[in-house]
């Protein structure tokens, strides 16, 4: 997948460079691990079609402005994604990539960088084995988890 340079700037200075999607790329979103391994998926994907339906009529949420249901469906799409088999936990599209020098997640500024630089990286799509395998209750109560913790942070 040819990803493009994005220039970063951690909450304690340190400036590295990312490889991230470009900013006017849509209908795709990059997932990172706590390894910084990086997975894609697509918004038509089936596993990202019912969380999105999930959540969007959940009645804890269904008042909400379109930009941060989105927020929430982002935040809580880990949970219906496979963890890489060799650790590294769930993958989230909210997940920062973490600083080279002092390994923060937290970001002061970041940036694509112009003029572009493409680059190529092997970026797998994240699978939904577990998920397809639960039952529809079993998914329910799992955004209903989920969408709870999500509210307890913002809140």
């Amino acid at each position: 997948m040819v990803l493009f340079l994005w220039q970063y700037i951690c909450i304690n200075g340190h400036e590295f460079e990312v490889p991230e999607l470009d900013e006017f790329q849509y209908g795709t979103l990059l997932l990172r691990n706590e390894l910084d391994e990086i997975q894609c998926v697509y918004v038509n994907d089936k596993a990202f079609s019912e969380i999105d339906k999930l959540v969007s009529g959940h009645s804890l949420v269904s008042n909400y402005e379109e930009g941060d249901l989105t927020d929430i469906v982002q935040s809580v799409f880990s949970i219906a994604c496979d963890e890489n088999v060799d650790g590294g936990g769930k993958y989230n599209i909210r997940t920062n990539q973490r600083c080279p020098k002092c390994g923060t997640r937290n970001m002061d500024d970041w940036g694509q960088i112009i003029p572009l630089k493409p680059v190529e990286v092997d970026v797998k799509e994240v699978t939904h084995n577990h998920w397809f395998s639960l039952s529809e209750a079993e998914k329910k109560s799992l955004v209903d988890a989920a969408i709870l913790k999500e509210l307890k942070k913002t809140n």
